[in-house]
């Protein structure tokens, strides 16, 4: 039946499942697409584990909060101090000035278990920029770690004040389950990373326990009166009521709940939201079922499922930095590289076991370790916090050898703003960025997302007296203001801050004309980064016009308030940064080492890059004709690429083209702002342009 407090192999087995497929997922995406679904696994096992040993020390009266804080860093902060020990090692030998900065700040992040507070502010877990960021994967474990911090509290409470503590899971678990499905459109990023979207599967674990530790019995009579009646029914010889057949079943729907996640999830899901029932389900079921199925004595019991099991925390911590740092090294890596770096990652994580966790958790609790083990996270915490202060300190080899550097990539600082763009308060606090130059007078207006963000520096600054800029633009979790009305799904994201932005420019008659960028990539419905517009090859005629239409929407908006509008058109989408130019390090005793060339991704020849592109400027072109005199498109070509040697690379003129990934650099926007700001003068005058 149901087992209880005793040790539970199979849950070892489901660790080794759910931590293999979070491994495969990151080295193979395309294979492994739902693989992600590992950690929702994850979390319901630590919630059952937990609760469960609240559960019986209050029954024996003899929970101590100091013991189990105690216990709990025991268990991760050895394995945790020695990956973060060893990614600042890394980074300071391979990771350039800005990504060491970020390095610094997530490890202090991490070290107050805070981390998923971090990145929800950066960038979603399934961005482009993610392969950068060692300690990605880390936000789970700041979620587990807060619930370990708030739920102990609360079931010591209910059971002092004598309260019903089911009563007490049940409401926690309805009020989380709720805001996941209320906010995983409107605020997706917050609901993946914030504990308010993830805590009801942690509680569903607690619930798993609760009835294991009280209600065992009952439930176990239960599942035999309907093996009695199932089998009565199918199976008139069957008389082994014993619980075996039903535990079957329960552990083949959970082992088939899985592999349809694994296999029909993606990164484009939507997740958590419902779907992230499906590994919670499924792993409630084969919990359930336990030893007493034979599905699970053969697949997780067995001796490989326990191994893996058993050093899964570690494989977890080891794998993503292992990944990462070959991708910001090496950039493209070939599969027999990922498959390396799985059994380099499994080694580490045994190595970790045996030599680092098992002796420290043989050990008696003592409050000598437990202070070491808290001090240590500590100090590593500061140091983080001390490499992001300095900027990644600058000086080190690596900055002083590669051709890479951050040098004119950055934002650079405009002229002195107003935080004001005449949009409500309420919405202004959710926009990225709502400015106006203090000087006058206001006559243009910037709207846009995170490309019109990188272009305003430069308009800004290269602006006169005749025409100051108000901005409003940018992308974070709220949403942007992306030039593009519509009630398509697609757009859905957009037309808050829009919709408030047109309102804003259309109300102040100072301002006669607007400019924004119609993002490529949003234009023909890929939200993804365009590495050299190869994608804009593929998108489809209908896209392209449900693109035309929002756009004519948002001009319509502006052309009754007697605006004018100028279309930017947007800037190559070249290779990453870190992967276009060489990567040279000195390493001790090895001495200088060249890591990474250039590759292909780095540079596009310009027929060819009027070929991918050639679909979208005739959609600029054809709905500027449509409103001729009125509406102007922006060429940008000449300007980021080199039209005497027929390319467009990452750097023009001994300086950074783009900063980070297809956005264009600090130098380049003034370049682009210069151009836009005497093009307006003279479109004001009536000359030629």
């Amino acid at each position: 039946m149901i087992p209880s407090k005793q040790y539970r192999a199979e849950i070892d087995g489901l660790r080794a499942l759910a931590v293999m497929a979070v491994v495969f997922f990151h080295a193979f995406p395309s294979l492994v697409c739902g693989g992600f679904i590992g950690v929702d696994i994850f979390f319901v096992i630590s919630g059952f584990l937990i609760t469960s040993h609240i559960f019986e020390s209050q029954n024996n009266k003899n929970f101590s909060f100091i013991v189990f804080y105690s216990r709990r860093i025991r268990r991760l902060f050895p394995a945790l101090l020695l990956v973060l020990t060893t990614c600042l090692i890394a980074g300071w030998l391979f990771l350039l000035s800005q990504e060491y900065k970020q390095l610094g700040k997530h490890i202090a992040a991490s070290s107050m278990f805070i981390i998923n507070f971090v990145l929800e502010e950066e960038s979603g877990y399934f961005d482009t920029a993610a392969e950068l960021k060692p300690l990605l994967h880390l936000w789970s474990l700041a979620i587990e770690e807060q619930y370990y911090l708030v739920w102990p509290i609360v079931l010591f409470l209910a059971w002092k004040y004598k309260k019903n503590v089911l009563t007490f899971i049940c409401l926690f678990w309805l009020l989380s389950f709720g805001l996941n499905l209320i906010f995983f459109e409107s605020k997706p990023d917050k609901v993946f990373f914030w504990p308010y979207g993830r805590f009801w599967e942690l509680m569903t674990g607690s619930l798993l326990a609760w009835i294991t530790v009280y209600k065992q019995r009952t439930v176990n009579n239960q599942l035999v009166k309907i093996e009695k009646s199932l089998c009565n029914r199918f199976f008139k010889t069957y008389d082994d009521y014993s619980g075996k057949f039903i535990f079957n079943i329960f552990s083949l729907l959970g082992l088939t709940l899985f592999l349809l996640g694994i296999s029909n999830l993606n990164s484009s899901s939507v997740f958590p939201s419902g779907w992230a029932l499906i590994p919670v389900i499924g792993t409630v079921l084969i919990i359930i079922s336990g030893s007493g199925s034979w599905i699970n004595r053969i697949l997780l019991m067995n001796p490989v499922s326990i191994w893996f099991g058993l050093i899964s925390y570690p494989l977890y911590l080891w794998h993503w930095p292992i990944f990462s740092f070959i991708s910001i090294i090496i950039g493209e890596t070939s599969h027999k590289l990922r498959i390396g770096a799985i059994l380099i990652s499994i080694i580490l994580a045994w190595l970790t076991y045996k030599f680092i966790e098992t002796p420290i958790r043989k050990r008696a609790v003592s409050k000598k370790i437990t202070f070491v083990l808290g001090f240590s996270i500590i100090v590593i915490g500061a140091i983080g916090l001390g490499i992001e202060t300095n900027n990644g300190i600058r000086d080190r080899a690596i900055d002083k050898f590669s051709s890479i550097t951050a040098r004119n990539t950055n934002l650079g600082a405009m002229s002195e703003m107003d935080n004001e763009c005449e949009v409500e308060e309420k919405i202004k606090n959710k926009i990225d960025v709502c400015l106006s130059d203090i000087r006058m007078p206001i006559r243009y207006a910037l709207i846009g997302d995170s490309k019109a963000k990188s272009l305003a520096p430069g308009l800004v600054r290269t602006s006169d007296e005749t025409g100051r800029w108000l901005i409003i633009a940018g992308n974070n979790s709220y949403g942007s203001p992306s030039p593009f009305l519509s009630s398509q799904p697609r757009f859905k994201r957009y037309q808050s801050q829009l919709t408030n932005a047109i309102k804003a420019i259309n109300t102040n008659d100072n301002i006669e004309y607007v400019t924004m960028i119609p993002t490529a990539r949003i234009f023909t419905g890929n939200s993804s980064q365009d590495t050299n517009w190869s994608r804009a090859l593929d998108a489809k005629d209908q896209d392209y016009e449900i693109g035309k239409n929002a756009l004519r929407n948002t001009i319509e908006a502006f052309l009754e308030a007697n605006k004018k509008i100028l279309l930017v058109v947007d800037n190559p989408g070249l290779g990453k940064r870190e992967q276009c130019g060489e990567r040279v390090t000195k390493i001790p005793l090895l001495g200088i080492i060249s890591l990474n060339a250039s590759t292909e991704n780095c540079s596009i020849k310009l027929k060819d890059y009027d070929s991918h592109r050639a679909r979208y400027i005739e959609a600029l072109l054809s709905v500027a004709r449509e409103y001729e005199g009125e509406v102007k498109v922006f060429e940008t070509r000449e300007i980021f690429c080199d039209v005497t040697n027929q390319v467009c690379t990452r750097t023009k003129d001994g300086y950074n083209v783009l900063a980070y990934t297809d956005h264009m650099s600090d130098h380049m926007s003034g370049l682009v702002g210069e151009k836009i700001n005497k093009f307006l003068k003279n479109w004001a005058i009536g000359q030629e342009m």
